[in-house]
C-alpha cells in the first residue's frame, strides 16, 4: 500500500523573459537664449528616469525618458571660455513580445544604459545616441499540488525535486501623498512657468521587517523642467 502527502503552494511560475537593445537618437538644443552658444563639448552624460513597464496581451511595453546632461566649454565674445551646463530629455517606448504573456501578470524589468555617444551639430545643438538593454521577465503566481511524503515505494524508484517556496505571510498595499518644497539651485534661474514635474521612485530604497509589520523607506527623486525667467541678449 503506498501513502502519500500532498500540499498546495503558491510559486512564481516564469512565463517567458527576453533581453533587447535599443538605440536612441535625438538632438538635445541650449534651452534658454541667455546662454553662450558651443565652443566644444566637455562631456555628455544620460540619466534614466520614470520607467514603466505594462504587461499586454502577447508581451511586455517599457515607457521612459533618459535625462541629457551636456557640459561644455562656452564661445563668448570675451573669449574666457567658461564651462557651461544644459539638459535635454530623450524618450523611448519598446514591446517587448513574450508570446505567452497575458495583461493579468506580473513583470520584472531592468534597464541600462550601455554606451552614449553625441556629435556636434552646430554652435547650439547637439546630436545624442544612447544605446539601452532592456531586460524583461512575465511571470505568474501559481498554486500547484506537490507530494511532499511518500511511503510504501522503494525510495529508489522515487525521483525527488528541490523546490525553493516563498511562503507568504501577508501582503497589503498602503498609499500616501508625499509632500515637499524644492528649491532651485542657486546657478540656475528663477522659474517663469513650469513645464513638466517628474518623479522617481525609489534611491537607497530600504525595507525593514519588525513584529507585526514592514517599515519601508527611501528617497524620491523629482526632476522639473520649467522655462527659466532670464533676461534676453
Amino acid at each position: 500500500m503506498i501513502d502519500f502527502k500532498e500540499e498546495q503552494v503558491r510559486v512564481e511560475y516564469l512565463i517567458g523573459e527576453d533581453t533587447v537593445r535599443e538605440s536612441i537618437t535625438n538632438e538635445v538644443s541650449i534651452p534658454v537664449a541667455a546662454k553662450p552658444d558651443i565652443e566644444e563639448i566637455l562631456k555628455v552624460k544620460a540619466d534614466l528616469m520614470g520607467v514603466v513597464a505594462t504587461v499586454e496581451d502577447g508581451g511586455v511595453t517599457i515607457d521612459g525618458m533618459i535625462e541629457v546632461g551636456v557640459m561644455y566649454v562656452a564661445d563668448t565674445p570675451e573669449g574666457d571660455q567658461p564651462v557651461h551646463f544644459f539638459e535635454g530629455e530623450l524618450t523611448f517606448t519598446n514591446f517587448v513580445e513574450i508570446p505567452e504573456a497575458e495583461e493579468y501578470m506580473d513583470t520584472y524589468v531592468d534597464v541600462d544604459i550601455l554606451k552614449v555617444n553625441y556629435n556636434f551639430v552646430d554652435n547650439r545643438t547637439v546630436e545624442v545616441s544612447v544605446i539601452l538593454r532592456k531586460f524583461v521577465k512575465v511571470f505568474d503566481y501559481r498554486q500547484i499540488t506537490v507530494i511532499s511524503e511518500i511511503e510504501g515505494i522503494r525510495e529508489e524508484l522515487v525521483e525527488k525535486e528541490l523546490l525553493r517556496i516563498e511562503h507568504v505571510v501577508g501582503e497589503n498595499t498602503y498609499q500616501t501623498v508625499i509632500e515637499g518644497i524644492i528649491d532651485v539651485p542657486t546657478q540656475k534661474p528663477d522659474i517663469e512657468r513650469i513645464l513638466k514635474v517628474n518623479g522617481a521612485l525609489i534611491e537607497d530604497e530600504i525595507a525593514e521587517v519588525i513584529d507585526d509589520a514592514i517599515i519601508v523607506g527611501g528617497v524620491f527623486r523629482t526632476d522639473i523642467t520649467y522655462v527659466g525667467d532670464t533676461p534676453r541678449r
